[in-house]
């Protein structure tokens, strides 16, 4: 069973993307095209205040009439999940299905002093999932493979 440090380390961008608070829809829509991703924190100095996805950008800019040049904060999720780099990836898929969202914050040190390492999507999870069932079909079969 991966955890949660396995799958920020197999991300092909490392750290946190994130946009500040006074940021434009626009400006996180371009962070998106940059780094591949579907996913930035937005932040208060070093504090994330939220986290703004595709998905929020569909429902809450597209969907409501928003332009691309309204301020980040007014389409962004402020309830932020986390996770720390040691959950393993069932515990992640609950919180995510509990909660339907997509993506985890994920936080490292000490509760009043956290500091933000990454974010966990669904499809990191599904890659890696996808990998162990991998091992596990050639730990079991070998290179054997079944034709219909």
């Amino acid at each position: 069973m991966q955890i949660v440090q396995n799958l920020l380390d197999a991300k092909k961008v490392r750290g946190v993307i994130s946009v500040p608070k006074d940021a434009l829809i626009i400006n996180a829509l371009r962070k998106f095209e940059e780094h591949k991703i579907s996913a930035v924190l937005v932040m208060d100095g070093d504090m994330p205040i939220g986290i703004f996805t595709k998905t929020d950008y569909a429902l809450k800019g597209e969907v409501a009439g928003r332009s691309a040049m309204a301020h980040i904060t007014e389409v962004m999720s402020i309830d932020l999940k986390k996770v720390r780099p040691g959950a393993d990836m069932f515990n992640c898929v609950q919180v995510m299905h509990e909660d339907t969202i997509s993506h985890l914050v994920v936080v490292d040190g000490p509760e009043y002093s956290e500091r933000v390492v990454g974010i966990v999507s669904v499809k990191d999870i599904l890659r890696a999932l996808a990998e162990d069932m991998g091992r596990i079909w050639f730990d079991q079969f070998g290179s054997t493979l079944i034709r219909s």
